[in-house]
């Protein structure tokens, strides 16, 4: 019925209102998203989400300066790396120990270690990875996600982390941006702009990943591009330096956060307890030892240092 369609969206609009912050804006998401099941097209929805996302991310960075996103790159690189290492060394031991294909295994770390199922897409091809991996481990990813962006803010709080240690914490643990992103906003803006230069740095390790793995697998196949909106990110922050005085960096930094609360309503809406039915298979096992083993060890080495 037509007018559940236009009920289901303008619900979701009360995303944008500042009564509905980003923990809410997700929750309104998974409940509308249930209840209103068969009234509207969750591909769309998926499609929105992915927009708005990058709306609210090159909207973060006509807020800040080429110097924030320096100190903050400079500040994480060491834990990055280390982090990327970590994962597919534990990666590849795990592998042996569930009997997994090296591909689905790279897959896996690959989601884990850099940015979820960006990273997927971007070596599948190079390794010739089969449809059935793929789907497995996006799932797997997926499920993963969709768990951090409820536990992550309810952990940091509980540890009393500062808002430094719980953007850097989200950024490196948790693997899509869009999680990223609405799991550090919950936590407070500053934590959001933490994790947001964190992980869009941690995504440019896309490339030399590509590269690696068209090596390791003897492909020809090393096509590699960087996402648009990490370059107009970039852009953004560097008119922001120049040209934008702290009221209007106000209104868009007010602006880039409602945005982000509607792609997270959007996000919501594919949570659903069908999709969780996978979460005992050897390819979620890998991927959830190695999100925990990630997430404790970083956890510790962020207390320590920071």
């Amino acid at each position: 019925m037509k007018y559940k369609t236009y009920l289901f969206y303008i619900i979701g609009l009360l995303s944008l209102t500042p009564f509905v912050n980003a923990f809410i804006a997700l929750l309104l998401g998974v409940v509308t998203g249930y209840y209103f099941e068969g009234h509207y097209e969750q591909k769309k929805n998926d499609k929105y989400s992915k927009q708005l996302l990058k709306i609210a991310i090159v909207g973060l960075g006509f807020t800040l300066t080429l110097t924030d996103v320096i100190k903050v790159s400079s500040q994480s690189i060491s834990i990055t790396v280390l982090s990327i290492l970590s994962i597919f060394l534990v990666g590849y031991w795990l592998s042996k120990f569930f009997k997994l294909s090296p591909k689905m295994c790279f897959l896996i770390a690959s989601g884990t270690a850099i940015c979820g199922g960006s990273a997927i897409a971007a070596v599948a091809p190079v390794i010739r990875a089969k449809n059935q991996d793929i789907s497995k481990s996006l799932i797997a990813i997926f499920l993963l996600n969709a768990v951090a962006l409820f536990v992550f803010p309810i952990l940091g709080k509980l540890f009393r982390m500062s808002d430094f240690q719980f953007g850097l914490w989200s950024a490196i643990a948790i693997h899509d941006t869009s999680s990223v992103a609405g799991a550090s906003s919950s936590f407070s803006d500053v934590a959001f702009q933490i994790a947001t230069i964190t992980k869009l740095a941690r995504t440019l390790w896309i490339i030399p990943l590509v590269f690696i793995a068209s090596y390791y697998f003897k492909s020809k196949e090393s096509k590699v591009s960087i996402p648009t909106f990490i370059i107009l990110f970039v852009i953004a922050t560097i008119v922001s330096t120049y040209f934008f005085n702290e009221e209007i960096k106000k209104y868009i930094k007010y602006f880039s956060k409602e945005t982000l609360d509607l792609a997270l309503f959007f996000i919501g809406t594919s949570l659903k307890p069908n999709k969780f039915k996978d979460f005992f298979s050897k390819p979620f096992l890998l991927a959830f030892i190695l999100w925990l083993f990630i997430s404790v060890f970083t956890f510790i080495l962020i207390r320590l240092m920071y």
